[in-house]
């Protein structure tokens, strides 16, 4: 595996995550084909496991996770991908248009941890075998 390849993998770690924030299930399932996603301690395999695990989620929740600081490191049977991860989220409710509200210190940033991925390239492209987040760094704080 040439080094200049392992773009594809981080670029399938960031493309899991922002279907992620446009509910785009099924290009989730997609790129996680055959792997396993860690989330909240519970590992989503299949394409059932995430749909399942997806609808529990709010419709108007507005979510970004912002990947910074990638990085890649070639090994002999995958890709390792790793990242900061910091969570943005908001629920304004169903009749909300515009931009989402932003007051300083920003209250909508939840969290901040590191997430690591497993990437192997496919004849379908880069494919995601496992994703999973390290503890959380720093968690916003709980307002009275």
């Amino acid at each position: 595996m040439q080094h200049h390849d392992t773009w594809g993998a981080a670029n399938a770690l960031t493309r899991f995550f922002g279907a992620l924030d446009r509910n785009d299930y099924p290009l989730m399932a997609d790129l996680i084909e055959g792997g396993i996603w860690l989330r909240r301690g519970v590992e989503i395999a299949d394409r059932d496991s995430l749909m399942a695990a997806m609808a529990d989620r709010s419709p108007t929740r507005i979510i970004r996770h912002l990947l910074t600081n990638i990085t890649t490191e070639p090994g002999p049977n995958a890709v390792s991908v790793s990242a900061y991860m910091s969570v943005l989220q908001h629920d304004p409710g169903p009749d909300h248009e515009g931009p989402l509200p932003m007051p300083m210190p920003m209250p909508g940033f939840t969290s901040l941890r590191s997430v690591h991925a497993r990437a192997v390239k496919t004849p379908a492209g880069w494919r995601l075998r496992r994703v999973w987040s390290g503890p959380v760094t720093f968690q916003a704080e709980a307002r009275a």
